[in-house]
């Protein structure tokens, strides 16, 4: 029996956190990863407007490099709307305020609860397919 959820796709990047999260991912969601910031950039420009993942899961870099990418991604009119999740192996408050800076969707530190984890990367992505309706109830004329 398929889970449903495996429409779900996911485009993955963390070396600390593979081992722990991919089984439990693998298993949810549709999910290809790639091992650094440069190669996610590579097979993102490969894909074609039908084959773009709908979330991506990107660990925190020591550099902060991560937060780059997330700024390209938000600077193109095609990427913009892809959910982005942080992990990070350290909570620090310049990681926190240049995710939020950033407008990713959602930074989880170490331990990762991959269970909330999951649940978040399904809300967000039914919570995105519904936002743009959101959208268009606020020019609906609702006087008689």
């Amino acid at each position: 029996m398929q889970n449903s959820q495996h429409s779900i796709s996911l485009l993955f990047s963390s070396p600390t956190f593979e081992h722990e999260l991919l089984p439990q991912l693998n298993e949810m969601f549709t999910v290809h990863a790639e091992s650094n910031v440069n190669s996610l950039e590579t097979y993102l420009k490969e894909q074609s407007l039908f084959s773009l993942p709908d979330v991506i899961v990107l660990e925190v870099d020591q550099d902060l490099r991560c937060f780059d990418f997330v700024k390209m991604l938000k600077s193109n009119a095609l990427l913009k709307g892809l959910v982005i999740v942080l992990l990070s192996s350290t909570k620090k408050e310049e990681i926190r305020q240049l995710a939020m800076q950033h407008k990713v969707n959602d930074l989880y530190v170490s331990p990762i609860p991959l269970a909330d984890l999951c649940e978040r990367i399904v809300f967000l992505v039914k919570f995105k397919l519904i936002k743009p309706q959101l959208a268009d109830l606020s020019q609906i004329d609702y006087t008689y």
